[in-house]
């Protein structure tokens, strides 16, 4: 995401690699911020467990780039790349009561607006 905020803001299009229907779990830096400040609290965590933090709704890179909006270019696909990538946080919300807050779209208008491309 960054990458093509990046390319945006320097009025580039943004690059996307092979057809874009790879699904990934975005996630909101202030919610990432949120459940790390929850675990360093908590004391039913801190044993080595692996929790995912993440919203559980994956979007495709074609629908993150249409939110941001602009300029495109497809490019070769990169090797090994996964094409669906999504993030169980049933964990996160047992151990920590953490939950998302930030919703894709309006996680994307807010980068957008601190990137002044609104």
């Amino acid at each position: 995401m960054g990458k093509f905020l990046l390319q945006r803001s320097k009025g580039e299009p943004m690059t996307i690699c092979g057809d874009g229907e790879y699904y990934r779990d975005y996630t909101h830096v202030n919610d990432v911020v949120e459940a790390n400040v929850l675990a360093m609290q908590s004391d039913k965590v801190g044993h080595g467990d692996m929790i995912n933090i993440g919203n559980n709704n994956p979007y495709s890179v074609n629908q993150l780039t249409k939110l941001i909006g602009g300029e495109t270019v497809k490019v070769e696909p990169r090797l090994g790349d996964a094409r669906y990538s999504r993030a169980n946080n049933e964990k996160a919300k047992k151990l920590l009561g953490w939950q998302p807050t930030i919703d894709f779209e309006d996680g994307i208008k807010m980068m957008k607006e601190e990137w002044g491309l609104e």
